[in-house]
């Protein structure tokens, strides 16, 4: 049986632990569909990039491809309206245009390696990341417990 695997890519290169989080999670996608021959991945982003996406060039076998900038306007419109008007959520699902791409590629499975509104939108079976939060759980480490981890 084949499937496919959607992840989104707004990861920002600067973002230091996500962006490496993220990184890691498309190795070990490569790793596990190279060695079982049965998986797509397609990483979604919501940017151009003039010279083609720099995830293109590292994972070769995967099919990137942009939401567009349409999807883009409409996923920070829609991104401001669900935190403002929570009760829409249902509705706003239905019109999200990254639903639509879901749908058109047949993807089985989301993934949000960050952690971003848009999974609260995402309406196909997903698994987001949140990242950033040992601060709560672990503050007897002095990295995390003194200042919030800001130095």
């Amino acid at each position: 049986m084949h499937r496919k695997i959607a992840l989104l890519w707004d990861v920002d290169p600067h973002g230091g632990g996500s962006h490496q989080w993220g990184l890691n999670i498309l190795a070990a996608l490569a790793d596990y569909s190279k060695a079982r021959g049965d998986l797509a991945v397609v990483v979604l982003h919501y940017n151009d990039y003039p010279l083609g996406h720099p995830i293109a060039k590292l994972f070769p076998a995967f099919h990137v491809m942009p939401v567009g900038w349409i999807g883009k306007t409409f996923s920070r419109f829609f991104r401001r309206a669900i935190v403002a008007m929570p009760a829409l959520l249902p509705w706003l699902r239905g019109l999200f245009p990254l639903n639509h791409v879901l749908k058109r590629e047949a993807v089985d499975l989301v993934l949000f390696p960050v952690t971003l509104l848009d999974s609260l939108l995402c309406n196909r079976r997903h698994i987001f990341c949140m990242a950033d939060i040992a601060h709560v759980h672990f503050p007897n480490f002095p990295e995390v417990r003194e200042g919030n981890g800001l130095r």
